[in-house]
C-alpha cells in the first residue's frame, strides 16, 4: 500500500474516531477512486456507510473488498502454482 493511501485510511480512521462520518466517508471515497484496486479502502467505506446508516452501500463496499481480496488471493495462487511447475 502506498504512503498516501495509507495516509488516506488513516485519515478515515481518525474521522471516524472523532465521529465525523461525513469528512470520513469523503476521504474514503476519495481513495477508491484513486486506488480502486485496494480492498481495505472499500472496507473503510463501507464501514463508515454502516454509521451513515447507508446500508445498501455498505453492502455493496463490503461486496467490492471482498471481490478484490479473492481476486488477488487467487492471482497469487496461480502464481505460485505457475513457479512450482
Amino acid at each position: 500500500m502506498s504512503h498516501e493511501m495509507t495516509q488516506m485510511v488513516k485519515d478515515s480512521l481518525k474521522y471516524a474516531g472523532d465521529g465525523n462520518y461525513i469528512e470520513m466517508r469523503r476521504v474514503a471515497q476519495r481513495g477508491v477512486q484513486a486506488y480502486p484496486e485496494v480492498p481495505e479502502i472499500h472496507y473503510v467505506l463501507g464501514c463508515c456507510y454502516l454509521k451513515l446508516r447507508e446500508y445498501g452501500l455498505a453492502a455493496d463496499a463490503f461486496q467490492n473488498a471482498a471481490s478484490i481480496k479473492k481476486h488477488i488471493e487467487e492471482e497469487m495462487l496461480l502464481s505460485f502454482y505457475l513457479t512450482s511447475q
